[in-house]
C-alpha cells in the first residue's frame, strides 16, 4: 500500500507470519486467519511521536502526553534560510525554513497551550509524498526556542523531520525542544539526558503528520 516515505528508509512491509518454514497466518494459503508479521520504521514510513529518547544513548521511550490538550494550528510558508539570518549549523541556498520570525507572527497574540501543530503547504499536500533526497523545510534552533518559550510541550509537524534532512549529525532543533546542549559529534554516544533541561521532560515532537487543507488555523482540543 502507499505510503509516505523519507531519509530512503525501506517501507514498511506486511507478511503472512510463518512458523516452521510454513506459512500460518494467511487465510488464502488455507489458515484459519490472518495473521502478520510487520517490519516498519516509523521514522521513514508513517506520522510518529519521539521524545528525547530519539536522540540520546538512554533510547527513553515516550511518556503518554495528557488525553486532552489545548492546541493551535497553525499554516506556515516557509522562508530561505540564509535570507532569514537565523542560525542553523549548516545552511544551502536552497534551505526553506519556519524561522522564529514566521512563529512569532502568528502565535504572538495567542495565549499559551500545551502543544502547536504546524501544517506547511509542502508537506500537507499529500499523504504519501516521497521526502528523501528532497531537502524539505525544517525548523531553526530559534524557531524551536520560541516554541519553548510559548509553553508548547507537544509539536507536531507535516513534514519528516524538525531538522534539517542532511545537517551532519547536530539535530541543532530536536536538541534545543528537549532541553539538550548542542551536540559534540567528536563524541559518537551522543549527549546523556541527563545533561537535559528537567523542565522538558515529557515533550514529545510528532513528525510527517497530515492535516487537510480543508482545516482551518485555530484553536482546538488535541
Amino acid at each position: 500500500s502507499k505510503q509516505p516515505g523519507c531519509f530512503y528508509i525501506p517501507p514498511g512491509v506486511a507478511n503472512p507470519l510463518v512458523y516452521n518454514g510454513k506459512v500460518v497466518g494467511d487465510i488464502l494459503e488455507g489458515n484459519s486467519v490472518n495473521c502478520e508479521t510487520i517490519t516498519l520504521c516509523p521514522h521513514g514510513s508513517c506520522t510518529h511521536t519521539e521524545c528525547i529518547g530519539h536522540i540520546t544513548p538512554e533510547k527513553s521511550v515516550v511518556i503518554p502526553p495528557p488525553p486532552i490538550m489545548n492546541a493551535y494550528l497553525i499554516t506556515i510558508q516557509p522562508e530561505n534560510g540564509e535570507l532569514s539570518k537565523e542560525y542553523y549549523p549548516s545552511y544551502s541556498s536552497e534551505d526553506l525554513i519556519i524561522s522564529k520570525n514566521r512563529l512569532s507572527a502568528v502565535l504572538s497574540d495567542k495565549t499559551s497551550v500545551e502543544a502547536v501543530i504546524i501544517r506547511t503547504p509542502i508537506g500537507s499536500k499529500d499523504k504519501n509524498i516521497n521526502f528523501s533526497g528532497t531537502n524539505p523545510p525544517f525548523l531553526t534552533p530559534a524557531a524551536m526556542e520560541y516554541l519553548k518559550d510559548f509553553g508548547c510541550r507537544h509539536l507536531l509537524v507535516d513534514l519528516p523531520s524538525v531538522d534539517k534532512e542532511n545537517d551532519g549529525g547536530f539535530l541543532a532543533s530536536h536538541s534545543v525542544f528537549f532541553g539538550l546542549p548542542g551536540r559534540d559529534l567528536d563524541n559518537p554516544k551522543g549527549i546523556s539526558d541527563s545533561n537535559a533541561d528537567i523542565s522538558r521532560k515529557g515533550c514529545t515532537i510528532t513528525e510527517l503528520c497530515f492535516i487537510e487543507e480543508s482545516i482551518p488555523d485555530g484553536e482546538y482540543y488535541l
